[in-house]
């Protein structure tokens, strides 16, 4: 019994080691963080982030607090700062992803998960991560005032767009083949199909069918390939420019400003604009526009929920898995004032339905994992109580030791991988307008809240992108990004 305590305790510090969100999940770790936040204290939201990434260097928590530190600095002006973040995040992600299948990292931490939680293993990242980080690294260059190496994180940005898709899969394969191989070690198998179609799952999609408005398809973000849009129109590239603002097109049809750069595009090469477009033809094209690009509110995270299933050595059961959870914006939209005109700022991205497409895709397979991964948990426990009373009959005390010991242990472990980039906004608002004469923009949040002037000081830039991030509750960040 000792011994076994031991291998407990053992197992426990390893956790604290390999990931702090082994026992404690991450979204709580993260609760008082993002109160600040929301109540927009930089100061004490910039503290405790720096803490965090001072505690899990080196871990497998280390990329998370990457991210959520290089959008922190980044809403705060100090662009440096969140250029050394977003760098180092892509210098882990690069290296997750060029890493072979099996090495002695990947060994201990499949070891880990056994005896664990997914939260074992290292965090490394969404496919949204990927294309985020270089849509990050790319307006921070522009307000670095170096465009060049802006435009070089669009060129990666649209690679990186291209290969999500493949990798995502080829993740969700490699899940399941360690299911395959784990499921091996026991007398019964726990079905994938099984779990596609219980209750449970079933409410998990019907309640992702109500907080998101729609789905974009093959991880496809558009706000990425409206920055992208935007870089090619810098480099006079009209044709591929023609391209990202054809598809926008397709997942975005009631965007005037999307509608009217596309059909702009299409008159210059002189092709048919869909009928649809017709009213858009009459528009006058403007010489420079200045790009208003407005990231509103919370995006989704997760919370630890229960999944409950009847196991094998278990019975009826809940393990603890992470459950999609949406955000409110009290910022339901913006309009902007300028030269006596008025724009109202429309939706380009939900970042909600970008990171859902994701989340819906993995379910299945990670709860089957979790099944898998607790029954091995439960299969060990078992044989762990028959040693102690088949050892001696009469020791009683020794078997209730075990059963408390083997107890706690999985209770303890009973931990969902909730780790995700939580800064992120809920979504993306745009407004192309004719650049202003007077080189003022006003800004009005919609329902209600305190307006926001803009001075435009370079008119003469090719390329002016008005920038704005709020935390739903206000506008907390706001400045302009010149690419001469």
């Amino acid at each position: 019994m000792v011994k076994f305590m031991k291998k407990i305790l053992f197992l426990t510090l390893c956790c604290f080691v390999t990931s702090c969100s082994s026992i404690v999940d991450s979204h709580k770790q993260k609760k008082e963080l993002l109160r600040d936040f929301e109540k927009a204290k930089s100061k004490s939201t910039t503290k405790k982030i720096t803490d965090k990434l001072k505690s899990t260097k080196n871990s497998g928590d280390q990329l998370m607090w990457n991210l959520e530190a290089g959008t922190n600095y980044f809403i705060n002006y100090d662009y440096k700062n969140s250029l050394v973040q977003f760098s180092t995040a892509e210098k882990i992600i690069n290296d997750f992803d060029s890493r072979a299948v099996i090495n002695a990292r990947g060994i201990s931490s499949e070891i880990a998960v056994s005896v664990t939680n997914l939260n074992a293993l290292p965090y490394d990242g969404f496919g949204y991560d990927r294309i985020m980080v270089n849509c990050y690294k790319a307006l921070t260059y522009f307000a670095l005032n170096n465009t060049e190496a802006g435009l070089v994180e669009l060129r990666r940005l649209r690679n990186t767009q291209k290969i999500i898709e493949k990798r995502h899969q080829s993740q969700i394969l490699a899940d399941r083949k360690k299911i395959e191989k784990e499921n091996l070690q026991l007398k019964k198998t726990v079905s994938e199909d099984s779990i596609n179609s219980s209750d449970n799952m079933k409410n998990i999609a019907i309640d992702l069918k109500k907080n998101c408005e729609k789905k974009y398809g093959n991880l496809m973000n558009p706000f990425a390939t409206y920055l992208s849009a935007i870089g090619y129109l810098y480099e006079n590239n009209s044709s591929e420019a023609l391209v990202d603002f054809k598809n926008l097109y397709r997942i975005e049809k009631n965007n005037d400003y999307v509608n009217s750069h596309y059909v702009e595009l299409l008159n210059k090469f002189g092709e048919k604009i869909p009928k649809d477009l017709e009213k858009y033809n009459l528009q006058k094209p403007d010489d420079k526009k200045v790009y208003i690009i407005f990231a509103n509110g919370r995006s989704a995270a997760y919370e630890q929920q229960k999944f409950w299933l009847i196991l094998p050595y278990v019975g009826y059961t809940g393990l603890a898995y992470p459950k999609i959870i949406f955000y409110n914006n009290n910022i339901k939209g913006a309009v902007i004032k300028t030269d006596s005109q008025q724009y109202k700022l429309q939706k380009i991205a939900s970042m909600d339905a970008v990171i859902a497409e994701e989340y819906s895709d993995r379910l299945a397979p990670m709860i089957t994992r979790i099944a898998v991964s607790y029954v091995v948990k439960e299969l060990a426990s078992y044989t762990a109580v028959e040693a102690t009373r088949n050892k001696d009959n009469s020791n009683d005390l020794g078997v209730i030791a075990t059963y408390i010991g083997t107890g706690i242990y999985k209770y303890i472990f009973n931990t969902a991988d909730t780790r995700s980039w939580e800064l992120l906004p809920k979504e993306y608002l745009i407004a192309n307008i004719p650049c202003p004469k007077s080189k003022k923009l006003e800004l009005q949040p919609l329902p209600t809240g305190d307006k926001l002037n803009i001075k435009i000081d370079n008119i003469n830039a090719k390329i002016i992108i008005v920038y704005l991030r709020s935390n739903s509750n206000q506008i907390i960040s706001s400045n302009v990004f010149y690419l001469k």
